[in-house]
């Protein structure tokens, strides 16, 4: 797990902006959390401005589908949990869903 910090915003910013519409490939995946620490969002960021604005696509908790697309500003960003590809993510949440249970 990994927390974006402003150097990785610009040079993710740098790769793809708002303004590119040809593909959604992902940048990076993403689990959001609470105050609490639990996750709120999962899903990859597709674009991203180097003010930290970006677009993301969200999955489903129960089926893993992609469900929606967001736009968001600069405080989505605050509380990310970062990884490399969607394989990554699924363990993690499944470390994640392990020590709720535990």
């Amino acid at each position: 797990m990994k927390k974006l910090t402003k150097n990785d915003i610009t040079l993710l910013a740098n790769v793809t902006t708002l303004d590119d519409r040809c593909g959604s490939d992902p940048l990076f995946y993403f689990h959001t959390f609470n105050e609490e620490g639990e996750i709120v969002y999962q899903g990859y960021v597709s674009a991203l401005t180097p003010g930290g604005s970006g677009r993301a696509t969200l999955f489903s908790f129960l089926t893993g589908f992609e469900t929606s697309t967001i736009i968001f500003g600069p405080l989505f960003l605050t509380d990310l949990a970062v990884y490399g590809s969607d394989y990554e993510m699924n363990i993690a949440y499944e470390k994640y869903q392990s020590n709720r249970n535990a």
